[in-house]
């Protein structure tokens, strides 16, 4: 039974003898669960009580269960009718893609059934059902005190020097290649996928907190940061911009600590992408100038793929050259048929390219400049070409090219062919609700205004107006 708001809370003696039958202080008991004296003596004074995080944690280090602490009442101890829900969502284990439709809503693994025995081994089974529902505890996206704790909890575990078994492991990665892919796919929207993200970041941050190989730790500190950059990039199309790069340095950390550049290069680049959509070029420019210089040795890919994304940058800052430079760069690379799992957290193919140099030929374009008039003519063909070449199952980058190729129209002044481009875009991003597309059919808008009074522009405004209700 919750405590009502205004009932103080009584000194917790169960706590506190727990403590002392040990023989311990409140500043050992505090350090063996990462946090501070004070608040192992706010919670024995009856001053607060332990989060359910917390609570498990001390249960599993003073051998107790909750009711035993006193974290619960009697009432509250009195088991539940079991529920088909308890189950977790990783039991079922015959498919990798999860079960989206039958997702219980209450389920958050906990450390405790993940804690190894003495010298021995946690095996996959001890993992998947290593779960327990917490009340009132919901996975919500939106939960800014979860996102807190989970980055929280990872710092911790990042710091500890830490085995689980392989096929566990080889798990893991496989459910983390399957997120980005739907995320690629837009199986569900960036906000909707994100909740199934954010579980996953949580399974892994309980792994690290284990005693690990160090072997074991660097390829889960891999995972750790590419699952923390999908996180990211789901927080980026929501339009979460500082929650993103949050996510994002996470990831440079845990890239770090995994001895791989490449992955703490990409996540600079995407964290460059949160300043771009800020207005804040200069900051974008530090960020990718950070990944490039960690990308010399890293695959040709990687490097195309962030001096495309300098390119971007630098047009955006007006400087032509360095624009056009950095583009000449990106063409240096072999595009890989991605037929495999590899590489599911990076897709830089000549279709992203394509769309890259066309969002750079229309920044550079300057209206009235009888010079730059070719660049429309450039971006036109090439994003043709990007969309031409974008695989069927990139559902979420499609929306973006048909968005910039509508704007290069208007700036031609085609409105007909604009805003039939612009009609695709947006019934693409009604299932995507990916605010970073809205934001470029806002511009796109702004384009168009000296034609409001047409028919065309009128049937577009009609159709924007409950993207812009819905908050997508």
């Amino acid at each position: 039974m919750a405590k009502k708001s205004n009932e103080k809370l009584r000194p917790n003696e169960k706590l506190c003898r727990a403590r002392k039958l040990k023989g311990w202080s409140q500043s050992k008991v505090a350090e063996e669960l990462g946090t501070n004296e004070n608040m192992i003596s706010r919670w024995e004074c009856g001053e607060s009580r332990p989060s359910p995080f917390y609570q498990e944690k001390l249960c599993e280090l003073f051998g107790k269960d909750a009711l035993e602490l006193g974290f619960l009442d009697a009432q509250e101890a009195t088991p539940a009718a079991p529920s088909s829900t308890n189950v977790d969502v990783l039991s079922n284990d015959a498919a990798n893609r999860p079960n989206y439709n039958n997702r219980p809503q209450l389920n958050i693994p906990v450390s405790q059934s993940l804690a190894l025995e003495a010298g021995g081994a946690l095996n996959r089974q001890d993992f998947l059902h290593g779960t327990v529902r917490i009340a009132g505890t919901v996975l919500f996206a939106s939960n800014d005190l979860l996102i807190a704790e989970l980055l929280e909890r990872c710092t911790r575990a990042l710091e500890k020097p830490s085995t689980i078994d392989v096929s566990l492991l080889a798990y893991i990665e496989r459910r983390t290649a399957t997120h980005w892919q739907d995320r690629h796919g837009a199986v569900l929207s960036s906000h909707d996928l994100l909740s199934y993200v954010l579980e996953h970041f949580q399974r892994v941050v309980s792994l690290l907190e284990s005693s690990l190989l160090p072997s074991v730790r660097e390829r889960l500190c891999s995972t750790l940061s590419e699952v923390a950059q999908l996180a990211g990039h789901l927080l980026f199309d929501m339009g979460e911009y500082v929650k993103a790069r949050e996510f994002h340095t996470t990831a440079i950390t845990a890239a770090q600590e995994a001895n791989d550049p490449a992955l703490q290069a990409v996540a600079w680049g995407r964290m460059s992408f949160t300043w771009t959509y800020s207005d804040n070029p200069q900051k974008a420019l530090e960020c990718i100038q950070e990944a490039r210089s960690l990308a010399w040795s890293v695959n040709s890919t990687a490097r195309a793929y962030l001096a495309a994304v300098e390119a971007e940058i630098q047009a955006l800052l007006g400087d032509r050259e360095a624009c056009l430079k950095a583009l000449d760069n990106a063409e240096n690379f072999e595009e890989q048929q991605y037929s495999n799992a590899e590489s599911y957290w990076l897709r830089f193919d000549r279709s992203r390219l394509a769309g890259y140099k066309g969002i750079c030929f229309q920044r550079l374009y300057r209206l009235g400049n009888n010079q730059s008039t070719s660049l429309l003519t450039k971006a036109q063909k090439v994003l043709t070409d990007a969309l031409e070449r974008l695989s069927p199952q990139r559902i979420q980058r499609r929306p973006v090219l048909l968005a910039d190729l509508a704007s290069v129209f208007a700036k031609q002044g085609a409105i007909e062919a604009a805003c039939e481009y612009a009609t695709q875009a947006m019934s693409i991003t009604t299932q995507v609700r990916s605010k970073t597309v809205l934001q470029h059919l806002l511009v796109l808008r702004q384009e168009l205004a000296p034609w409001k009074e047409t028919s065309h522009v009128k049937t577009f405004d009609e159709q924007i107006v409950p993207l812009l209700k819905s908050g997508r």
